[in-house]
This record gives structure tokens, C-alpha cells and sequence, in this order.
């Protein structure tokens, strides 16, 4: 009875989905959180919200052709769950140590002078 409720778990749609989205989410804000700043010439903002599109592109259409090649026995399900968790894992680790850093290093509420120096009410609400 064991085996039969693994075997069910692994064929899931919903966890594909939800394990799929929950990594194309956070390695889209580890990818915003990066090019944020806009200070990384090789990483402009054109750059980063492609890969954004992208990660969360793959995030909703990949569960589907995975779960139709688990099918037709050509994904071993095991190996991709370890593969995403261990993707959620290393974007969350990464993430919360950038915070870190930024902080340690006073680079979080940088205000570019040309920001500062308008009137409260020109400047955008971000």
C-alpha cells in the first residue's frame, strides 16, 4: 500500500505544478532582486525581465511534458523532484544571504542623486 501512494504522489499534475511554480517564483525574484539596481552593465533591465518571462514561462508549461513523458516511461520522477528541490533550495539560500550582504555592506536604500534631488512629489512611487 506504500509503494501505491508514492507511485501516486510522483504522477501528480497539481505537485508538478505547484513544485514547478514555486521554483519559477523564487528564481524570479532572486533574478529581480539582482537586477534591481540596474548598476550591473552586463545584466540591464531588458535582460532580467526576459528571464524572468522565461523562468516562469518553463515553470507553467514544463509540469505537462514532464508528466506526458513520465508516461511514456522516459523521466525517471525522482531524479527531477531532487533536481527542484534542490533549485528551490539554492535560490532561497542565495537570496537571503544577497540580503545580508546588502545590508552588511549599507547598499540597500541607495537613492541615486538625481532621484534624491526632485521633489517628493515628482518622483515615482517606487
Amino acid at each position: 500500500m506504500l509503494e501505491q501512494s508514492n507511485h501516486e504522489v510522483s504522477t501528480s499534475i497539481a505537485k508538478k505544478i505547484s513544485t514547478t511554480l514555486i521554483l519559477g517564483l523564487v528564481f524570479s525574484a532572486l533574478l529581480l532582486m539582482l537586477g534591481n539596481g540596474g548598476n550591473i552593465s552586463w545584466f540591464p533591465p531588458i535582460v532580467v525581465f526576459s528571464l524572468v518571462g522565461i523562468a516562469l514561462l518553463s515553470a507553467l508549461l514544463f509540469p505537462f511534458i514532464w508528466h506526458y513523458l513520465e508516461h511514456e516511461q522516459k523521466m525517471n520522477s525522482a531524479k527531477i523532484y531532487g533536481f527542484l528541490y534542490s533549485g528551490i533550495r539554492y535560490a532561497i539560500a542565495f537570496n537571503i544571504a544577497s540580503f545580508g550582504w546588502k545590508k552588511f555592506y549599507g547598499l540597500q536604500f541607495i537613492v541615486p542623486t538625481e532621484i534624491a534631488s526632485l521633489p517628493m512629489n515628482q518622483q515615482s512611487g517606487e
